[in-house]
């Protein structure tokens, strides 16, 4: 079985060798990564995550430090004492869903969306996104984001 501190190259399904098909679902550490969240959400998340029985994911909130780490070393990083950290406030709010696989996903998005916390855009972890600064990821999925939203319909 693949360990969650296997090298990020192995994430597309094979491992180097190509004998061994490694899913994303075990190689990632199953985590989220909150990007532009306040720390006074951190009881409502804790209570979705139980309420979809899924406390074991480990939750990071983005601090100032990580936004120019590669979204790999922030899913792998350690958050000690949650009041001591320097929250990065002026990023957009993005949900980073890593080592999940395409259900759990989908019941994390759709659970959130029943939640009062405020909007947020969802993003997997994925080979390709696994080595890049966060602030380059930022500025991707909200370009991609608000691309998408221009082409639907208001819905008023």
């Amino acid at each position: 079985m693949a360990s969650a501190s296997a090298s990020a190259s192995a994430v597309n399904g094979l491992s180097r060798n190509g004998k061994l098909t490694i899913f994303c679902e075990l190689l990632l550490k199953k985590a989220l990564l909150l990007v532009g969240f306040k720390m006074e959400e951190a009881e409502k998340i804790q209570q979705l995550l139980k309420d979809l029985e899924g406390e074991f994911l480990q939750v990071y909130y983005c601090t100032e430090d990580m936004i120019d780490r590669s979204l790999w070393d922030a899913v792998n990083s350690t958050q000690q004492d949650l009041g001591k950290l320097k929250i990065a406030n002026s990023v957009p709010r993005i949900c980073f869903l890593s080592g999940l696989s395409g259900e759990e996903m989908m019941m994390f998005i759709d659970a959130f969306e029943e939640t009062d916390l405020e909007d947020a855009v969802f993003a997997a972890h994925v080979e390709n996104s696994s080595n890049k600064p966060l602030r380059e990821l930022i500025e991707e999925i909200m370009g991609d984001h608000e691309m998408v939203s221009a082409r639907q319909p208001n819905s008023e």
